[in-house]
């Protein structure tokens, strides 16, 4: 900020809370030079992007120079211009130098909020083209005190009057709007003859306009952008940039005449973001008129919709006709900026450089807050849950996973996170658990924590998926493990897709009419709860690390007074460990991708507590493997196969023996063995066959039987190769050649008496 007088120096100390510019030089850096008390320099960091603020010395020097308005300009980013700082001299032969830190404090948009309170005390321009917005004029506690323009304010707003309501009021109507405008927004009022020599003018320049001929409409330098249309009619959509509308218009041999408005605001630049990670991918960015920006976003239709939602659509039949055409033109304006960048919120890598994107972490972390929180973790981890597993392996889980894009993205090897299945019993603490990794990055509960029914679609998923590379927590997914009907299993792919690659699926866009095929990243890593069983499908619990909650987890009523108060007490002090864990994650980047996750967490873990000067607890050793539901999933199959067998091995000889041979089933006996043999020896199982004495083949029927009992991991003849310890070959069968499995009768046995070992 350039401060050019003590009336300005006053407002921006007020601004900041500060009784004069020595307190505010302790918070950010102020810079002047000896000569003159009355000017300064206010510098300071800010996330948000300040809006140019030009000087007002060429409409205001006389009260400028009698310290009557503030005299501030404002710099940021873009071409805002230069700055003279230290130890340059000034023009009056001092140097500038700076009164207090050197280290300034960041700032946001509550500064900026502060500052236009300021320009609309003083009737300040704030435009980059030295004109206060329209939008701005209409506000409904805009005020212009007197010796400030009114009548150029009156102007423009009489202007925009005229044109936004033609047709669709009498000029009577307008002008009692005008006036009522007048008694409301001017501080005093303009008198009657000053308003209607103003309401004359407004009239004589928008008549002028709309008259004018065909030759000098070409020539008009606010028309971006003409289309023809059928007919002896040509449609001209343009940028007025009086009123600052996209507006549309029929060029005849007489001339122009004008129509309605299209949209109240217009662009003024275009930004089109690509992403370094996914070269497919294109965002556009609209920056408008009236200081309005929207994006990024994937098409224009989405941005129309936002301009929709916000009330500056006033004609939907040719909303994406004009705003394609406008669009058009700025191209050959060159008023579009290509950046190479990524738009959405979290972790990335880039060029070897771990990049934040819009993220809360601190890069300094205090001791102090360290040891708070580790003392809060030790509590949770001492009387959060029985199974003292289960809170040590979310909480790994949770300080790796706005990486496991990184992960996903820059690996070699499929060294991806699984997500979270947290299942079985209610009221167990699922939910809290999702919420605790929340709280170590800072993020908005209800953002991040969603129902089921936000992800039952592709066009759902893939949204939520491609926001950012934080975790999301589902509710209650039981719908999804039930997939009646096979409903969800477009779903249950995609999940499975999402977990180890870094796109969800391509979509189509239409953009202009063009289709086109783009990526939908797939950012984030997500945590399931459900009080029911996980999915019957091992490649999608492969990709899970599945925790159960047992009955013994159940919370009472007391309980629960208890573990929420113990959760709510001191749950910001866990915003620390997502600072630390930040921080060490890019100070040295490649042990992310080097070490298994769950290492690197408990890595990090210890080197906190160290930093903190405590002892290290024996929990964080404590983790519940990946493998369980796999292993149970695997032995769902293995019994489930020797069910059927077994089964199928005593029907046949039950059913066969006292048919044909009462005795000879008696002697038969319990055992599979002989159970086995006496079904071969008399062909009783159609896909069981015996080779000889000591060996069998089994045939391709076998999977009739099978699929009637729907066994996961089992899908053709050849899964079962490993389970029955048996061979898949090419055999002549019957004079035919075939695949079947043939092998050791023992090796059967073997898996059909399965004894348990003690």
């Amino acid at each position: 900020m350039d401060v050019d007088n003590q009336r300005g120096i006053d407002e921006i100390c007020i601004i900041f809370g500060t009784k004069n510019l020595e307190e505010l030089s302790k918070l950010v850096i102020v810079e002047q030079h000896e000569d003159d008390p009355t000017r300064a320099h206010i510098y300071f960091y800010s996330k948000h992007i300040f809006k140019k603020k030009s000087s007002d010395l060429t409409k205001y020097k006389k009260e400028l120079d009698e310290n009557q308005i503030p005299s501030i300009e404002v710099k940021g980013l873009g071409k805002h211009g230069i700055s003279v700082c230290s130890n340059s001299i000034h023009e009056n032969g001092c140097p500038y130098e700076i009164k207090g830190t050197k280290e300034p404090k960041v700032f946001g948009k509550e500064i900026e909020d502060k500052l236009f309170e300021i320009y609309r005390k003083y009737g300040l321009q704030v435009s980059e083209y030295g004109i206060i917005p329209i939008n701005k004029l209409f506000e409904e506690d805009f005020v212009v005190d007197a010796g400030h323009n009114r009548s150029e304010v009156l102007l423009r707003v009489m202007e925009s009057l005229l044109v936004r309501y033609e047709g669709k009021l009498s000029k009577d109507q307008i002008k009692q709007r005008a006036w009522e405008y007048n008694l409301k927004h001017f501080n005093p009022p303009l008198d009657i003859k000053k308003f209607e020599n103003q309401w004359r003018d407004a009239q004589r320049f928008i008549e002028k306009r709309t008259y004018n001929n065909r030759e000098n409409f070409d020539k008009n330098e606010n028309i971006l952008f003409k289309i023809v249309e059928h007919g002896i009619t040509s449609l001209g959509y343009y940028i007025d940039s009086n009123v600052e509308e996209i507006r549309y218009g029929y060029i005849t041999v007489n001339g122009l005449i004008p129509k309605k408005s299209i949209f109240d605001v217009c662009p003024k630049k275009i930004i089109v973001h690509n992403n370094p990670l996914f070269p497919k991918i294109s965002l556009i960015s609209i920056e408008f008129s009236n200081g309005l920006s929207i994006g990024p976003l994937g098409n224009l239709v989405d941005i129309i919709k936002e301009l929709e939602s916000k009330g500056h659509v006033l004609n939907k039949i040719r909303d994406a006709d004009a705003l394609n055409s406008i669009i058009s033109a700025l191209k050959g304006k060159e008023l579009i900026e290509i950046k190479d960048d990524v738009t959405t919120s979290g972790y990335y890598l880039i060029n070897n450089q771990i990049v934040r994107k819009n993220v809360t972490q601190n890069i300094e972390v205090k001791k102090e807050d360290a040891i708070n929180c580790c003392h809060y973790l030790n509590k949770l981890a001492e009387h959060g849950w029985i199974d003292k597993r289960i809170f040590p392996t979310v909480l790994k889980w949770g300080m790796i996973s706005p990486f496991n894009f990184i992960l996903k993205y820059n690996s070699d090897s499929e060294d991806w996170m699984p997500w979270l299945q947290l299942y079985s019993y209610g009221q167990t603490g699922k939910t809290t658990l999702g919420k605790i990794v929340f709280n170590i990055w800072n993020l908005n509960i209800q953002e991040h924590s969603i129902g089921f029914n936000h992800i039952d679609s592709v066009a759902r998923f893939g949204n939520v998926i491609s926001r950012d590379t934080y975790p999301k927590l589902v509710n209650e997914i039981g719908a999804l493990c039930n997939n009646s009907y096979g409903k969800y299993t477009n779903i249950i792919e995609m999940i499975k897709h999402s977990v180890e690659s870094i796109t969800v699926r391509g979509k189509y866009m239409n953009n202009n009419n063009n289709n086109s095929y783009q990526d939908i990243p797939a950012l984030s890593s997500m945590i399931f709860t459900s009080n029911h069983q996980p999915i019957n499908d091992s490649g999608f619990n492969r990709r899970f690390l599945s925790i159960h909650f047992p009955e013994i987890e159940k919370k009472d009523e007391k309980q629960q007074v208890f573990f929420k108060k113990l959760y709510e007490e001191n749950k910001e002090f866990l915003k620390t460990l997502g600072d630390f864990s930040a921080w060490y994650v890019e100070q040295d980047h490649s042990r992310l991708l080097n070490m298994r996750w769950n290492e690197l967490a408990k890595e990090i873990l210890q080197k906190f507590y160290q930093y903190a000067g405590l002892e290290i607890p024996q929990w964080i050793e404590l983790f519940v493997e990946q493998r369980d539901a796999v292993d149970e999933s695997s032995e769902k199959t293995y019994f489930g196969l020797r069910a059927i067998l077994v089964n199928k091995i005593n029907e046949a000889c039950s059913k066969y023996s006292k048919v044909y041979c009462i005795d000879e089933y008696e002697r038969i006996g319990i055992k599979v063995d002989s159970k086995l043999k006496f079904c071969l020896n008399n062909h009783l199982i159609p896909y069981l066959h015996k080779v000889d004495e000591f060996n069998i083949a089994i045939t391709v029927d076998i999977m009739s039987d099978i699929r009637q009992f729907n066994l996961e991991n089992i899908t053709s003849l050849r899964d079962l190769e490993t389970i029955l310890g048996i061979t898949y070959v090419n055999k002549r069968f019957n004079s035919k050649k075939m695949r079947l499995l043939e092998g050791s009768v023992v090796n059967i046995v073997r898996f059909l008496e399965s004894d348990i070992d003690n």
